[in-house]
């Protein structure tokens, strides 16, 4: 699976590989530990909004970091201290 963040947030990661999670409606992801979120609308009505639970699944993925390059921790304009001494 691709990651598909922007460019300038993938920029900001510097590992090559990014661990994101993934939650999903139960049926769609069977034979795994279901949690309940509230989010299933019931009504809309302002004075009285009802919600209803919903069985959710969590997952874990690695996704490759497509901008990361092994020089990509230094960053230029940053200060270091040692550099001098």
């Amino acid at each position: 699976m691709k990651w598909q963040a922007s460019t300038w947030y993938k920029k900001r990661q510097h590992e090559e590989t990014i661990t994101v999670e993934l939650i999903a409606d139960a049926k769609l992801l069977p034979n795994q530990h279901e949690d309940l979120a509230k989010d299933r609308v019931i009504s809309f009505d302002q004075r009285n909004r009802q919600l209803d639970y919903r069985p959710v699944v969590q997952e874990f993925i690695l996704l490759k970091n497509d901008t990361f390059t092994a020089d990509s921790t230094f960053h230029e304009g940053s200060h270091d201290a040692i550099e001098g001494v």
